[in-house]
């Protein structure tokens, strides 16, 4: 059986994450609340638009150091919700659980 060279998993895992951030970007609409004249801030982008974010969003996920900081960030939530008791899938505090996340284990059952 073959594995995967670091550089091919990284490409698999970009394109993951662009698929992702495509995928996004392709539903994305401006929800806004009304202002005081009742007037809706809500905007859908035009194609162009939704071009030039999906080009933002592109650069944004292919440096490190977006990654390295998400990385960071996911762990630092991870420790909270273990800290606290937390489901380390859906966020649910102790005694509860919010279900959105099959297969993850609640924090201490499995340490």
């Amino acid at each position: 059986m073959a594995t995967a060279t670091a550089d091919e998993s990284d490409h698999a895992a970009g394109r993951s994450m662009q698929a992702l951030a495509d995928e996004y970007v392709e539903g994305y609409e401006l929800r806004d609340a009304e202002d005081a004249n009742g007037n809706a801030g809500d905007y859908t982008p035009s194609e162009r638009e939704r071009m030039l974010i999906q080009d933002a969003v592109h650069g944004l996920i292919a440096g490190d150091d977006f990654l390295t900081a998400a990385g960071l960030a996911y762990l630092e939530r991870q420790r909270q919700r273990r800290t606290e008791g937390g489901c380390l899938g859906c966020g649910a505090p102790a005694g509860e659980h919010w279900g959105g996340a099959p297969g993850m284990l609640r924090a201490g059952l499995h340490e």
